[in-house]
Formats: C-alpha cells, sequence, structure tokens
C-alpha cells in the first residue's frame, strides 16, 4: 500500500510539474529550490583592484536577504558607529531589483563587479553573507575614500567574448562611520545563459575570465574564475534542466540495464524513472547525488549514467554530458551496450578520457620500465603518482649509494696513511662501503620491481576491460542484482 502512495504520489508531482510550468518548468523549481536553501551561494572572487561576485541561477533572492544583509551590517555597527536606521538601511536595500526582474522564471547566471576598496572595513562574515554585500552593491568602508567606477564589464569563455542577456549599472551603497551615500554607476552587473559556463564536448571545464575597466583606464583586470566556481555556475542550473524534462516528448522506458541501488531516495528516482516521469526522477536523483557524501561508488555511477539516459533521450547533450562526466569520474572504461540509442553513447564517448581504456602490452610496459617508474607514470589515477615516487626514490637510492661509495674510497685512501686511529678508519670505511652497496641493491630492486609490476598490472587492466565493456558484462554485476523487466522496488 505505501509503494502505491509513493508512486501515486511521484506520478502527481510530476503532473503538477508539468501543469504548472512556465518556461519549461523553471518556475516551481524555482520556487522549491529558493524555500528550501538549495539554489546555491553566491561566490565571491577577490582581485587587487575588483570584488566580483557570482550569483548562480535561483540565488537572486539568497543574495540579496533583508536577514543577510542585516548580520553583515550589525556586524558592522561596532567597526563603524552604525545607527538602527543605517542598518535597517542597508538591509531593506535591493539595488537590482528592475534587472533582476528579467531573470524571472528563467535560468540566468549573475555576475556584479565592484572596485575593490582599499579601506574596507575589517567586519562581516566569510562566505554568502559577504558575497551577499557585494552582490547587493554595499560597500562597508572606515573612510570615504572612494574606489573607481566601473565602466565596463566582459565575460570570457575559452577566449571568446559572451553576449550578456541583460546587462546594466546601480549605485553603491557607501556605508562609513560618516554616514551612508549612493554613488551611481560604479558597479555593474551582467546577466548571461549558463550554457557559457556549461562544460566542454570533452567534458572539460571551460575557461572563464572576467575583464573589468574601470574608470577611464586603458587596459582590464582579468579576474580568472575557478574551476570549482564554473562547476558551481552550471550545477546550479541541472535541476531546472531536469524539471524541463517534463515537457518534451521521451521514450517512456530505455534499452539498458541498470544496476539496482538501495538508497531510498535514488531507489524511488529509478522507479519514477522506469515508469517514464523523467523529470522528477532526474530532478531528484541530481539533489540527491550533489547532497549526500556517503553513497557508495557504484550505486552513483548508476544513477550518473540514468541521468545521461535521460537527458541525451531529451535532446538536452550539454547536460548528458555532464552526467557522463560524473561517470568517467568513477569508471572512465563503462561503455553502453548497442541496444542504447546512438545519441547517448556518442555522448559517452564525448567525455571519456583520451587514452583511458586503451589496451596495454606487457612487452610495452616492460620498454617504459626502462626508465625507473616509466611504467607507471604514463598509468591513470593513483599509479601515475606512483611512478614518481619509483623514480624519486630510485634517484634518491642512486644519489646516496655515489656519496657513499666517494667517502669510503676517501676512507680506505686515508687509512693507508693514518698512523693514529687505522682501525677506525678502516671501519667507517666499511660502513660506508656498506651503504653503497644498500643503496644500489635497494634502487636495483625497486627499479626492476616497478617494471615487472608494469607488466602484471598491464595483463590485469587488459582483462578488466573485457568485464567492463558494457552493463551487463561479469563485473557490472557485482555491483548488484539487475533490474528485472516491471519490477517495482
Amino acid at each position: 500500500m505505501m509503494r502505491r502512495l509513493l508512486v501515486l504520489a511521484a506520478l502527481c508531482a510530476g503532473r503538477a510539474l508539468t501543469a504548472q510550468a512556465t518556461d519549461g518548468g523553471f518556475a516551481p523549481w524555482h520556487s522549491v529550490q529558493v524555500e528550501s536553501g538549495r539554489s546555491g551561494v553566491p561566490v565571491l572572487l577577490r582581485g587587487s583592484e575588483v570584488t566580483a561576485v557570482l550569483i548562480p541561477v535561483g540565488a537572486h533572492e539568497r543574495a540579496v536577504r533583508e536577514s543577510n544583509l542585516r548580520a553583515n551590517a550589525s556586524l558592522c555597527a561596532g567597526a563603524l558607529g552604525l545607527s538602527g536606521e543605517q542598518i535597517a538601511m542597508v538591509a531593506a536595500r535591493r539595488a537590482w531589483r528592475a534587472l533582476d526582474s528579467a531573470a524571472h522564471n528563467r535560468p540566468l547566471v549573475a555576475v556584479s563587479v565592484v572596485a575593490t576598496p582599499r579601506d574596507a572595513a575589517p567586519c562581516g562574515l566569510d562566505g554568502e553573507p559577504r558575497a551577499a554585500d557585494a552582490a547587493s552593491g554595499t560597500i562597508f568602508a572606515t573612510t570615504a575614500t572612494l574606489p573607481p567606477r566601473v565602466a565596463r564589464v566582459e565575460i570570457v569563455a575559452d577566449g571568446v567574448v559572451q553576449t550578456p542577456s541583460r546587462e546594466g549599472a546601480a549605485e553603491v551603497l557607501l556605508v562609513t562611520a560618516q554616514g551612508t551615500s549612493e554613488h551611481s554607476d560604479w558597479q555593474r552587473r551582467v546577466l548571461l545563459a549558463p550554457e557559457a559556463f556549461a562544460p566542454r564536448a570533452d567534458g572539460t571545464t571551460p575557461r572563464i575570465e572576467i575583464h573589468v575597466w574601470l574608470g577611464d583606464a586603458a587596459a582590464a583586470s582579468v579576474i580568472a574564475v575557478s574551476p570549482d566556481a564554473v562547476r558551481a555556475m552550471w550545477d546550479s542550473v541541472m535541476p531546472w534542466r531536469a524539471a524541463r524534462l517534463a515537457g518534451v516528448a521521451a521514450p517512456q522506458t530505455l534499452p539498458v540495464r541498470l544496476p539496482l541501488v538501495q538508497d531510498r531516495v535514488l531507489l524511488r528516482s529509478r522507479q519514477l524513472f522506469r515508469e517514464g516521469n523523467h523529470a522528477v526522477a532526474s530532478s531528484e536523483a541530481w539533489a540527491r547525488l550533489h547532497e549526500a557524501s556517503r553513497i557508495p561508488a557504484t550505486e552513483r555511477l548508476s544513477m550518473f549514467v540514468q541521468l545521461g539516459l535521460s537527458w541525451s533521450a531529451h535532446g538536452d547533450m550539454p547536460a548528458a554530458r555532464a552526467a557522463f562526466a560524473g561517470v568517467m569520474r568513477i569508471d572512465p572504461c563503462i561503455v553502453l551496450p548497442e541496444s542504447v540509442f546512438a545519441a547517448a553513447r556518442r555522448a559517452m564517448e564525448d567525455v571519456r578520457p583520451t587514452n583511458a581504456c586503451v589496451p596495454r602490452t606487457a612487452s610495452e610496459e616492460l620498454r617504459r620500465g626502462l626508465v625507473p617508474g616509466g611504467a607507471q607514470r604514463l598509468a591513470p589515477g593513483g599509479r601515475a603518482k606512483a611512478g614518481r615516487v619509483i623514480f624519486t626514490a630510485v634517484v634518491t637510492q642512486a644519489a646516496t649509494a655515489v656519496l657513499s661509495g666517494v667517502i669510503a674510497h676517501r676512507l680506505y685512501a686515508q687509512y693507508e696513511t693514518e698512523t693514529r686511529d687505522p682501525s677506525g678508519v678502516w671501519k667507517r670505511a666499511e660502513i660506508m662501503r656498506g651503504v653503497a652497496n644498500v643503496a644500489i641493491a635497494g634502487a636495483v630492486l625497486t627499479w626492476s620491481g616497478a617494471a615487472i609490476e608494469g607488466g602484471y598490472w598491464a595483463d590485469r587492466w587488459n582483462r578488466g576491460l573485457d568485464e567492463r565493456r558494457e552493463y551487463g558484462a561479469r563485473a557490472t554485476r557485482a555491483f548488484g542484482q539487475v533490474d528485472a523487466p516491471g519490477a517495482v522496488r
């Protein structure tokens, strides 16, 4: 009975999403994400001359929430001597209300830029509250020395200037011990379609830069956006991309068998997926994968495949590549069977790391082993690190052997002419010769052992490739019992 109620509730949720959808399902997802606090947080980027804030999709309300601004103004009250009226003024301020209305029911990423004040007050918290101040155009300063105005902003992705959906300027609220004042055209905001932050065709993160011209300066200040921040902006739009699946026709079932999952949320998502409710299934799966850190790798792998299949079936290839990139981070050698439609298989191949699953020969690995650690350093993951450790160990042991041998040779020469303590000199020479011999033996054993391990690993690697070629193969079944047609769990 409980299962039937859950399925009925899920189907009702899917119909409600379709009925209330605005611009492909953004409106209902937007409200749920903001109310639940899962809409992401602004990312603050500090430069020597410029402060920029990236505001993910759905986080506009959080960025200028009155409680955030009031908390930061209260923290600054002691340092600046702010009155209750000034704190209330800061908390109620909404400089970007008109421009941000363009993002209503539309998935847009906002970039706000303001010049960095030289005398910023030492108050406020790290993270969202301080980012909220910069996003809302509030500057706390100890004096009235003003930074230059922001004349122009460009967002450059992989060398290409992105065309904003909307952009504009607004006044900056300067809060000092002497009072508050507003200065127009001192900060700028750009609203961008999140496709500017989409992974490249090979699944890698694009290089994003923010170019800012201050005042009358001819040269731009450049802020490089970290790959983590770029991924955060793209991840913020994935729930919207999942929600809009409700308005696009797609197959009710997909011809692939996925390993079972034990997590209750993911299990419910799997059932919705099997029933054809890809919108709710994808929304719940994506949220769960990014909120829970203890989900086993095999279950994460299965759900990322499910997400990639859903998005590629609906024609959303950027989202599908993002999901399959999650698959590649877990197991880069998974191959979808030929029964799966070509778009999904192509999306997975697009993001597969180059040479990640190429068969290797033992003779090739032994030849690479002629260089210490060479059989490991070109391999993926931890083996590459092991190769560097082996190389360092062999070089260190060889250097120790040479140095000890030189010292032993000098001591033997000294023994020939030593008159005061010849036995002591001889003992020291023997000790250094022993150290040299041990170092030589260690280098030889480490070097040869690494080469032999490379050949053995090549054989294991090739066997593993054969076992992981497609779902349903021996290694894949080890993940868990495979779904049976029509199974309800």
